[in-house]
């Protein structure tokens, strides 16, 4: 009886706790599919930019404590510039070589203060 009754309790405590947030990958194919990825995009997420060019990209207010929001580019994507503003953990990867970074707050490194 009281084992049942604990396994009964654990299930509910289960069902009651907060899932983990999976991610999800949005592939876009121009600036304005670009800009409503952004507008829509949470922790977690991937944007996924076909091959062309962007522009500049304004990141306001997204990613979070708990997880990236990664913006991965295919070959031949190519952004101008970004600008990140109100934002945190923004992973940006395999886009343009040289590309212009404004940033309104301080950058913090993962790896902790230099020494």
């Amino acid at each position: 009886m009281l084992r049942a009754a604990m396994t009964g309790l654990l299930l509910v405590a289960a069902a009651l706790a907060p899932a983990a947030a999976a991610g999800a990958t949005v592939r876009v194919t121009n600036p304005a599919e670009l800009s409503a990825a952004l507008a829509g995009a949470g922790p977690g997420d991937t944007i996924q930019l076909a091959a062309g060019a962007y522009g500049s990209v304004a990141i306001n207010g997204r990613g979070g404590p708990a997880a990236d929001l990664t913006l991965a580019g295919e070959a031949g994507a190519s952004i101008s510039g970004v600008t990140v503003t109100g934002s945190q953990r923004i992973v940006i990867s395999s886009l343009a070589r040289t590309i212009s970074l404004r940033l309104t707050e301080p950058l913090r490194s993962r790896r902790g203060p230099r020494r």
